[in-house]
């Protein structure tokens, strides 16, 4: 994973993004976007968060969000909108359904959420160990199977295979973007 998040850094330093990392102690658990239930960290999240607790720019423009100030960011009125707004026009992507709200966590956000793009973590069920990653900004939109995945896809362009049969099974389950 270490070696996946250094080559983004890498790419993004090609890029001319002017990014930054911080380091700092992530919590134990994380705090869901129903702002009562939380989650251990995952091990791949204990991984991410030991390269960057935060990180500017870091994901595709997007910027990793402190896992300790998660509260006052779901309590951030332009957060929440941003949040309600994808609940309601991105279905069958979580956290469109309500029972996703106890199982989703945000992991980046552009422009403090004033922009289009969220990247969350989603638990399929609770006896998940590893989260899903659900990546929606303006137009695009993908699911990873875990960070892990995300972080290949990021790092080497690679597609989001597993993801992608995620996405298919929730349009089943739940209906498309049209319905």
């Amino acid at each position: 994973m270490l070696d996946l998040l250094n080559k983004i850094y890498e790419k993004n330093e090609e890029c001319g993004f002017s990014q930054t990392v911080s380091q700092g102690q992530p919590p134990e658990t994380i705090l869901m976007i129903d702002r009562v239930t939380r989650k251990p960290l995952s091990p791949q999240m204990r991984d991410f968060y030991s390269f960057a607790l935060t990180w500017t720019e870091g994901l595709t423009g997007l910027d990793v969000a402190d896992p300790n100030t998660l509260e006052e960011l779901y309590a951030n009125s332009d957060v929440k909108e941003s949040i309600d707004l994808k609940a309601e026009d991105y279905k069958p992507l979580p956290p469109s359904d309500p029972s996703d709200w106890r199982r989703t966590a945000l992991l980046a956000l552009e422009d403090g959420g004033q922009g289009l793009g969220l990247c969350f973590y989603w638990w399929k069920s609770d006896a998940d160990t590893e989260p899903c990653i659900v990546f929606i900004s303006g137009g695009t939109i993908n699911v990873f199977v875990d960070l892990e995945e995300y972080a290949e896809h990021l790092a080497n362009g690679t597609f989001p295979e597993q993801g992608d049969a995620i996405y298919q099974q929730l349009e089943q389950d739940r209906g498309t973007l049209s319905d």
